[in-house]
């Protein structure tokens, strides 16, 4: 349940993000064709924190779709790319804090990085839906019935 509500609200909102990002032609196809655009534009502009992010939500939903272990490692590359180039971006944090989650399986370690990843991005942008709803599932996952 808790990654169909997840994918559900990430495919509903990647496409609109991809369009914000000037990204059209990848919003109207398969993740792998926005992840193969975004590639060839990262070429052409390496220092782009947004292009690294919207790449790495690009291996993220992807990964959900297909359920390859090997497209969430990619996307926590990616999306650890786009923080070191800003490490202020909330949204880049969620998302890879998704990819931590939901690669996670019991691995406890993943889980507390998402964690860790999940408060960052509401420290910088507490009204981040996603993030909340996120991490309110995370927390149950992790027996926190509280802080969920």
């Amino acid at each position: 349940m808790k990654l169909r509500l997840f994918a559900l609200l990430l495919f509903l909102s990647l496409p609109f993000f991809l369009i914000s990002q000037g990204l059209e032609g990848a919003a109207s196809k398969k993740p792998e064709a926005c992840v193969k655009e975004g590639k060839k534009q990262l070429q052409e502009s390496p220092e782009d924190s947004e292009l690294w992010s919207i790449v790495g939500a690009c291996y993220l939903s992807w990964a959900i779709d297909s359920e390859k272990e090997e497209l969430y490692d990619s996307a926590v590359s990616y999306l650890t790319q786009a923080l070191i180039l800003n490490n202020e971006d909330a949204l880049a944090f969620s998302n890879r804090a998704s990819a931590y989650f939901y690669a996670a399986g019991l691995n406890e370690e993943k889980l507390e990085k998402a964690l860790v990843d999940y408060n960052k991005a509401l420290a910088l942008n507490p009204r981040l839906g996603l993030a909340i709803l996120n991490r309110s599932i995370l927390l149950k996952e992790m027996e926190d019935y509280e802080g969920a």
